[in-house]
């Protein structure tokens, strides 16, 4: 659970480099991950990208490593991986 000022956080949480880059980036609801979440590397390249519900991964989860080639592929309802 995220809190802003004593209450469930619904927004978009972000985190960026010292050089002012972002890092990462998530939607959250009533405190719980809750949307698209995206993680990039310090050269700029996207490192994962998911969809999530309530708190949990439902959806496709991908992720790169840092030269942009697709390393993993999963997809998930509920929170549990199907594939």
């Amino acid at each position: 659970m995220l809190f802003y000022q004593g209450k469930p956080f619904t927004g978009i949480a972000y985190e960026v480099y010292s050089e002012g880059q972002l890092n990462f980036e998530i939607e959250i609801k009533d405190g719980k991950t809750d949307g698209l979440g995206q993680e990039w590397y310090d050269n700029g390249q996207l490192h994962w990208e998911a969809n999530f519900k309530d708190g949990q991964p439902d959806g496709l989860f991908q992720e790169w490593d840092e030269d942009g080639q697709l390393e993993r592929e999963e997809t998930y309802k509920d929170g549990e991986r199907i594939n």
